[in-house]
């Protein structure tokens, strides 16, 4: 039996999901596209206007053409056909996806953008915190140096894509990045975070991390629950050593507990609190 091929939306048109890439595309060919995972409830998508602005940051980052991307109500009507058209109506994750136009060499002819969105479903409609925890490893072959670039989520994902086949070939379920001075920065597609002696640590930008949407509402649903969070200081592997929890965020999967690093194990209880918060403030308890 043949598979029902999936859709994707290009440009605001719906078409199959096998049937629209170039050659010539320049996030094929060079990498040239920056892209925004988000996650939706029916077809709702959570924290729109935050994703929004944040990649209208990082087209600025890179000399894209913001004009030429579509509005919020756009997308939204696109998601909304997208998910109709897959019958992904519990919730779904979402990426949205910007390149360059046109064709050129490295050099490019235009700065105007194209776009797609990918659409995958998700059983669950709420956030939930996973049963099973994680278990990760250090990732040190190919550190992270700080810039305006690395900080980007850019299709030039070679080095994550190492970072993740490094976490299979260890039995890990995911890997933390380091930066060049041996700072942790984050995991391959998540922002890191450290709860220890009733703090909450998370790598500050300064050192090569993803300013993602889902790090930020994690530190301001707890700093609105009164636990201290700090934000601008470099950690170190030892500060995973020491920790009472570790956990990573993401706007698709929200938070994931980590049960193990090395020998060291750890609790969940400050994970379970927030998601539930989480999903307070993303309107998902109904």
């Amino acid at each position: 039996m043949t598979e029902k091929p999936l859709f994707v939306c290009i440009n605001g048109d719906i078409e199959p999901e096998k049937s629209w890439l170039s050659i010539q595309n320049r996030s094929f060919k060079y990498g040239d596209g920056i892209y925004e995972t988000m996650r939706a409830r029916g077809t709702r998508i959570l924290f729109l206007n935050e994703h929004y602005q944040h990649l209208c940051k990082s087209m600025e980052a890179v000399n894209m053409d913001i004009e030429s991307l579509p509005t919020i109500q756009e997308i939204e009507n696109a998601v909304s056909r997208l998910l109709y058209r897959n019958k992904f109506l519990v919730a779904s994750s979402l990426r949205f996806t910007v390149f360059r136009s046109g064709a050129g060499e490295l050099n490019p002819e235009c700065n105007k953008v194209e776009y797609c969105i990918e659409a995958s479903p998700i059983e669950k409609g709420k956030f939930e915190l996973n049963i099973k925890g994680l278990s990760v490893g250090i990732y040190s072959d190919n550190p992270i140096y700080p810039s305006v670039i690395s900080s980007l989520k850019t299709t030039s994902a070679i080095l994550r894509v190492m970072a993740a086949n490094y976490a299979y070939a260890n039995n890990f379920d995911d890997s933390i990045l380091i930066n060049h001075k041996g700072n942790l920065v984050e995991a391959t597609s998540s922002n890191l975070f450290i709860y220890k002696n009733k703090i909450l640590y998370t790598p500050p930008l300064s050192d090569g991390c993803v300013n993602g949407i889902m790090r930020n509402t994690v530190i301001e649903l707890a700093r609105e629950s009164e636990i201290e969070v700090v934000d601008n200081q470099s950690l170190a592997p030892h500060d995973i050593e020491n920790a009472t929890e570790l956990f990573l965020t993401n706007a698709t999967n929200g938070i994931r507990w980590v049960i193990a690093y090395k020998n060291f194990r750890f609790y969940n209880h400050l994970s379970k609190s927030l998601i539930s918060l989480l999903n307070k403030k993303a309107e998902l308890n109904n």
